[in-house]
């Protein structure tokens, strides 16, 4: 993955603060970054959770890295392998998709949603953002078969970002920077008149990217309903 700095958006941040000092710049671009893929979910990595196991529904991953911290799984997908009867090798592998559902509507809809089995989960809700549960109850272990698509987000010692996060969304993180920078009071460089006019860029942009995320993930809308179990 190739990855820029923070000094990659000073075009876009310093000559409307000038006089700003670096440290300043890079902690409200990194301080930005952080909301922007937060309540965006944009950012998508893949993590390996491991095993699954008969009878278990609850799940917690803590998946680390030094480049991001994990926000939620957007995904999970649950990968058979198949294999020969005869000595065991690899035949193919197979992706069960399973669908993010609101624990409300199971409970308001299929009220026996508890009492569900299934060799092959296909609806999970998120328990909290490190705990999913699967809607069905699993009957079998399967080694290896939980993977995940997480949105993630840079840590708060970060020093880069794919440049991907640059390309395309540099104006809008340089819009949240600018909010923080130019809404610091008694600062020379500080102007709270344009503060609101770059927290509505940064909201829009915000928008623009989670529109976009959710466009991509439209099998895994929330709201999504168990059509049969």
């Amino acid at each position: 993955m190739i990855k820029v700095t923070w000094d990659k958006f000073y075009p876009y941040v310093r000559p409307l603060v000038q006089n700003c000092p670096l440290s300043y710049v890079d902690a409200a671009i990194r301080a930005a970054a952080i909301e922007f893929c937060d309540k965006s979910l944009i950012w998508n990595e893949p993590a390996i959770c491991g095993d699954m196991y008969a009878g278990e529904r609850v799940y917690k991953y803590n998946f680390h890295s030094d480049g991001f911290s994990i926000i939620m799984p957007i995904s999970v997908i649950l990968r058979e392998f198949v294999t020969s009867s005869n000595n065991n090798n690899l035949i193919e592998v197979i992706d069960h998709h399973v669908n993010n559902v609101n624990l409300q509507d199971l409970d308001t809809y299929h009220k026996n949603w508890r009492l569900v089995e299934a060799e092959w989960p296909t609806h999970f809700y998120m328990k909290d953002r490190n705990t999913f549960v699967f809607v069905e109850r699993p009957t079998q272990d399967k080694y290896g078969a939980i993977h995940t698509l997480c949105a993630v987000k840079p840590t708060r010692d970060s020093i880069d970002v794919p440049e991907w996060l640059f390309e395309d969304w540099a104006d809008t993180i340089a819009a949240g920077a600018l909010a923080r920078l130019l809404g610091m009071p008694s600062r020379v460089w500080g102007n709270l008149s344009m503060v609101p006019y770059y927290t509505s860029q940064f909201r829009a942009g915000i928008s623009r990217a989670k529109s976009k995320m959710y466009k991509s993930h439209t099998t895994q809308s929330k709201r999504m309903l168990p059509k049969a179990f």
